[in-house]
């Protein structure tokens, strides 16, 4: 960088510095309304960098994430390791479900009524009846 973009770039900061602290100022200024004198004390402005802020970190580099190093294969990895931990959750929490119950024959949700049904009279009688329904419901389709 040259000298002359140097100092340039330095009297865009001081500038900046100065209409900040004029905002500031004018902000913390008393406020008549109505007689009454009404004072705001703002702390800082949102488009001031402060030190710990990850903008203050970043010192407003490309307005973003752009200033990290392997920012995209980080996230990544992050993403990854969150799905891997999510699916062992999953997995705990239905085999902690499953622990008590036999499981099911077939994929499908059962509904509240089948499940009734499956305690009171068995799933030998109840697989029987759904079967029976099955080969009605082909033979009303034939009819037609």
């Amino acid at each position: 960088m040259s000298a002359r973009a140097d100092a340039k770039k330095k009297a865009l900061q001081r500038a900046q510095q100065k209409r900040n602290q004029r905002k500031l100022t004018l902000l913390n200024t008393p406020k008549t309304t109505g007689g009454r004198s009404k004072t705001t004390v703002k702390k800082g402005l949102s488009n001031i960098p402060k030190e710990g802020t990850r903008a203050g970190k970043l010192k407003m580099a490309g307005q973003g994430m752009s200033g990290l190093k392997n920012y995209k294969k980080d996230e990544l990895k992050l993403s990854k390791a969150a799905t891997k931990a999510s699916a062992n959750l999953k997995k705990e929490r239905n085999q902690k479900k499953n622990e008590g119950s036999s499981p099911t024959k077939t994929g499908k949700k059962m509904s509240a009524i089948e499940k009734r049904n499956r305690e009171r009279f068995g799933d030998a009688h109840v697989d029987k009846l759904k079967a029976r329904h099955k080969a009605f419901k082909a033979a009303r389709k034939k009819k037609k």
